[in-house]
């Protein structure tokens, strides 16, 4: 529970203002109404005017950025303190696997955020339903190639699992992107990315309900991922206002599938490898697509060299890099906590677009970035033990 330090009735000053601001807009984000944090109601909470916070924040970014940096603060003492825990190998070997699978994570989220990008300009020459076939069907050929010669071992699945995997495949690779791609058609790229990424919290519910225990901080990593991803992907745009009925439904669509994809890979994880998830995974996405459209039905004669150069681009940076990272990620670290970092996402496409497109990159879309990765530090900054997230 978060304590909010008060002014005392008979002070005439508080104390500590500066800090009660910033335990009150933590209260306020972890009781669950990221919406409801406001100088005003942060001002209520601490006991003060509503004036009186003004002498410390400039305005309610600039206690957003406080709190990111907090987080910063929070993770480095926590690390410090794990490290000076860390009396055997066991305990070091559990460290590093917790800091690889934040880094696989967050490098998936940043190839992810490039080849959104890309894959926006490739829909001026492809629909998204054929840029996402043609994106399953060169994946699934490069990974059975690569891991059929290096580690055809690691390729074998049990019979009974075979639902599990179509599952995964159909539903988790191949529906994520479709679903994705008909979204940011009809909506901004920015709206569809904060309505998506508010799967984290879906998996954490999820955990919960399936009596996983799920820390405080988790909430509050969730919450300002949330709201970080909300100004980074520049959603508090009013020209964003007037939006496409549909779009909204599949990004929500796209939400809860993106939670599945997750849940579905860390309980496939703890029987394969990286390997066999990849290869089946995108074999049954391929096969999915195969009763939809078979390949040969494709534009191959068709599409211009240019526009293959942007498959290209799409198969390796937003497919089998993010893909095989993720995976790898979801074996280190639980998946509510690899959800968490593909937040990201909204903040390298953000860069990318203003790097490739020459699109403006404003003020708070650069502390939304700093709010998500404070909440994806404060969310390293509790390590997992047996029965939690």
């Amino acid at each position: 529970t978060i304590r909010v330090a008060r002014k005392k009735p008979d002070s005439y000053q508080h104390g500590d203002l500066r800090e009660a601001l910033i335990q009150a807009g933590l209260k306020l984000i972890a009781d669950g109404d990221a919406a409801a944090l406001t100088l005003r109601a942060a001002a209520q909470l601490a006991g003060v005017s509503h004036a009186a916070p003004y002498r410390h924040f400039r305005d309610k970014q600039a206690l957003v950025a406080a709190i990111a940096e907090r987080g910063f603060r929070q993770l480095t003492a926590a690390m410090r303190e794990e490290l000076g825990r860390c009396r055997s190998s066991d305990a070091r070997e559990r460290l590093t696997s917790l800091g690889l699978g934040y880094a696989l994570a967050l490098i998936a989220a940043a190839s992810f955020g490039v080849g959104g990008v890309i894959a926006k300009a490739a829909f001026d020459a492809l629909a998204p339903s054929v840029l996402s076939e043609f994106r399953v069907f060169f994946a699934f050929a490069v990974f059975l190639l690569l891991f059929g010669i290096t580690r055809p071992g690691e390729l074998r699945i049990r019979r009974a699992d075979l639902p599990l995997f179509a599952v995964f495949g159909i539903i988790g690779l191949a529906g994520v992107s479709l679903v994705y791609y008909e979204a940011i058609k009809r909506i901004p790229v920015g709206v569809a990315l904060v309505v998506e990424y508010t799967g984290p919290l879906i998996l954490l519910i999820y955990a919960r309900l399936r009596g996983r225990t799920v820390g405080g901080r988790l909430w509050i990593a969730a919450a300002l991922a949330v709201v970080g991803c909300f100004f980074a992907a520049g959603a508090y745009d009013a020209g964003l206002r007037e939006l496409n009925g549909l779009g909204l439904a599949l990004a929500a669509a796209d939400a809860f599938i993106f939670a599945f994809y997750f849940a579905l890979a860390e309980r496939l994880g703890t029987r394969y490898t990286t390997p066999a998830l990849l290869v089946w995974g995108f074999g049954f996405a391929l096969l999915g697509w195969s009763i939809v459209r078979p390949p040969w039905t494709l534009p191959w004669t068709t599409t211009p060299p240019d526009v293959y150069a942007q498959i290209a681009q799409v198969v390796v940076i937003a497919t089998l890099i993010p893909f095989a990272l993720t995976i790898a990620a979801v074996r280190l670290i639980p998946a509510a906590r690899v959800g968490l970092t593909a937040t990201f996402e909204p903040v390298v496409a953000a860069v990318a677009a203003w790097v490739v497109l020459g699109e403006r990159l404003e003020a708070p879309q650069i502390i939304g970035g700093l709010v998500v990765l404070g909440a994806i530090v404060v969310a390293q900054s509790l390590r997992p033990t047996a029965g939690s997230v």
